[in-house]
């Protein structure tokens, strides 16, 4: 059997669909404060199918041992089979019904396996029937257990008819003032308010309780809701200023370490000093000396200015971590928390004020006037001391202290180098976070609880104020009845007087009246069917204001540990992101430092190689942020300049004519041929 076939054979027994049942009736989220008797009603808790489920507890290896016994069994020659036709035709169907069951096995069991943890939840909390049986003993013990376990049942269901039958048939004892004015929870219902079988009270109210009552509750619901819109909004637009908080200091922490500094300077002096040696001095071993001792002192220098650019890139994070902007922004989404629980509180108490004023127009009587001042749940205080002192007077809030450890401390202004060790900054990173986040826990945690306890003390004060006007109702009560039969008494005292001197030999009629005085004094005063149904009606009235007043209690609980669960985890959230970017800016300093040092590495390597092969550093070297390069288009050394150009003079020889020769001749025999003729 699987959970879907057993919930169909539920249907076939009760003829109830429960799924079907709980779907028609989904809550729409409206909100309430008693049930409406005109909306139909959510339908009762359905008896269970079944009066009693017993599982045959045993285990594979034992029914995998019977099956096997029973396939010997088939084995042995049947006696009846010889004997009778139909009783072998019986016989040949038990076997084939055991021959199915035997090659079934592995399957039923893995099935079993498969579906049995959900129809144990079924049968335990859905139907609340299920008894477990040892089936591993012997077959008559197990039939036993079982027989006993259904005759028990059996007992307990006829013990349970008889009871309902005979219970309309009770007589109602005689009714005292006393036990109609005691308290509700003295004589419990079996029926309670908010069940489908609860008959609300509907009795006529007075115009006036409506005409009020109506705009006030919605006007609570209007600022119900409105309110907390709002609370939300504000919370939505402080996550996204921490967002963008978040990641404008990590871009501007970037951008910090990528600010310039003077270390091309000296590179390019150092260059400039080392190619100014002139190339005789060069090979001289103690000039070797001096240069390494000056790219020795080079490094150094550079190696200072990354030192110190790592201080005051950690100065800037520390800085940043120290500036108390994130502090008070979550400071400001804390209260905003605290803001959701003070509008659960008070709308708790503008309902309670409206139902006990509904409750009390339906008795009848006149609504009281609230003189209770509403709760007031503390906030934090972020505001600074020189303006906390100017608020003080006109302050209606009350304010709790938000004083946090820092994040970091100010100790790396003050100590060099040597002493900032990083693992010693990150365990006590992570030792402040996690104070930060304990103390943050702590404050909401105080805050609910005391957001808790305010709505409990409110429906304890309004019960013991319930409380303590029954019982002077009870005393005003024994008093005048007390008064009544001291009056009869009195009154029959004053007859028996006057008859004993009209007649003073009469002491029988005397001795009879003053028994009649003492039986009125002890005998309750009769009540009338008005009286009764009065009595009975307040009581009602007050059994539904207290249920409405419970319900309302435990929903505002609900809520309130729902916005603590939602703030605890905003913190959390917000905590861990802000130590997540705090450390990606540690990660990145360390980086860039790294960076820098092996960029100094680098060109103190390139200058010793110059220095060793006596050699002069022809381009430039540049050493911005955390690359070295060589530019190849700027050239620090200026080339040679060319020797002067020696004129040309030509030679002349016996058989060859000179260039100025050749121009001569040329010359001629254009004077004496201009033509060329």
């Amino acid at each position: 059997m699987t959970i879907n076939q057993a919930r169909l054979f539920e249907k076939a027994c009760t003829g109830i669909d429960t799924d079907e049942t709980e779907a028609k009736y989904v809550n729409c989220g409206k909100l309430s404060l008693v049930t409406d008797p005109r909306t139909p009603n959510k339908p009762p808790v359905a008896l269970p199918a079944f009066d009693v489920s017993i599982l045959l507890d045993i285990s594979d290896t034992t029914v995998l041992k019977r099956v096997a016994s029973l396939k010997s069994d088939k084995s042995k020659p049947s006696q009846i089979e010889q004997e009778d036709n139909s009783q072998n035709s019986d016989v040949e169907i038990i076997e084939e019904m055991t021959d199915l069951a035997r090659d079934q096995v592995l399957h039923r069991i893995s099935g079993f396996l498969h579906t049995w943890p959900k129809l144990e939840n079924w049968f335990s909390d859905h139907q609340n029937t299920l008894m477990k049986v040892n089936a591993e003993t012997e077959e008559s013990i197990v039939c036993k257990t079982v027989k006993e376990i259904l005759i028990e049942e059996i007992d307990k269901k006829r013990n349970k008819r008889s009871v309902q039958e005979k219970s309309p048939e009770e007589k109602a004892l005689p009714v005292k003032p006393q036990d109609l004015l005691s308290p509700i929870s003295v004589t419990p219902s079996l029926i309670k308010p908010g069940t489908a079988e609860w008959i609300y009270v509907d009795e006529p109210l007075p115009k006036e309780i409506p005409d009020f009552l109506v705009p006030y509750w919605e006007m609570v619901e209007n600022v119900y809701v409105n309110t907390t819109k709002t609370v939300l909004r504000c919370l939505r637009d402080e996550q996204y200023s921490m967002i963008y908080y978040l990641a404008d200091i990590r871009k501007n922490f970037q951008d910090y370490l990528k600010h310039p500094d003077h270390k091309q300077e000296f590179v390019s002096q150092w260059q400039s000093d080392f190619n100014s040696i002139s190339d005789d001095l060069r090979e001289d071993e103690e000039t070797k000396a001096e240069l390494h001792q000056r790219i020795t002192d080079l490094r150094d220098l550079l190696w200072d200015i990354c030192d110190k650019r790592r201080e005051e890139a950690e100065q800037e994070r520390s800085d940043i971590m120290n500036d108390g902007w994130l502090r008070d922004h979550k400071g400001i989404a804390i209260n905003h928390f605290f803001s959701l629980m003070q509008v659960e509180v008070d709308r708790f108490q503008d309902t309670k004020r409206l139902l006990h004023d509904y409750y009390r127009a339906m008795e009848g009587k006149i609504p009281t006037e609230d003189r209770q001042d509403f709760t007031r749940l503390p906030l934090l205080d972020i505001v600074d001391k020189e303006q906390k002192e100017d608020q003080n007077e006109s302050r209606r809030i009350p304010l709790v202290s938000y004083k946090l450890p820092s994040l970091e401390t100010n100790i790396t202004k003050s100590k060099s180098k040597a002493t900032l060790l990083k693992n010693v900054k990150d365990e006590n990173f992570s030792e402040n976070v996690v104070v930060a986040f304990g103390k943050d826990e702590t404050v909401i945690s105080d805050t609910w609880q005391t957001a808790v306890t305010a709505v409990s003390d409110m429906v304890r004060a309004e019960v013991q104020s319930k409380e303590v006007k029954e019982e002077g109702e009870k005393q005003l009560q024994v008093k005048e009845d007390l008064k009544s039969s001291h009056t009869v008494s009195s009154k029959s005292t004053g007859k028996d007087t006057k008859d004993t001197k009209k007649s003073p030999k009469s002491p029988t009629k005397k001795k009879g009246s003053s028994s009649t005085a003492s039986a009125a004094e002890g005998s309750p005063v009769p009540l009338t069917s008005e009286e009764l149904k009065k009595q009975k009606l307040t009581l009602k009235i007050q059994q539904e204001y207290f249920a409405a007043l419970k319900h309302e209690e435990k929903a505002t609980k609900t809520r309130l540990k729902l916005i603590k669960e939602k703030a605890l985890a905003y913190v959390e959230e917000l905590t861990m992101k802000a130590e997540e970017t705090y450390k990606d800016m540690e990660k990145w300093l360390g980086a860039r430092f790294l960076a820098e040092m092996s960029s100094v590495e680098k060109l103190i390597e390139v200058g010793r190689h110059h220095i060793e092969s006596s050699s002069k550093i022809q381009y430039e070297m540049n050493l911005e942020e955390t690359d070295f390069f060589i530019s190849t288009d700027v050239k620090v050394i200026p080339d040679p300049v060319p020797p002067p150009q020696v004129p040309l003079i030509e030679t002349s020889e016996s058989s060859t004519l000179t260039i100025s020769q050749l121009n001569t001749l040329r010359k001629h025999f254009l004077q004496v041929a201009p033509k060329g003729r």
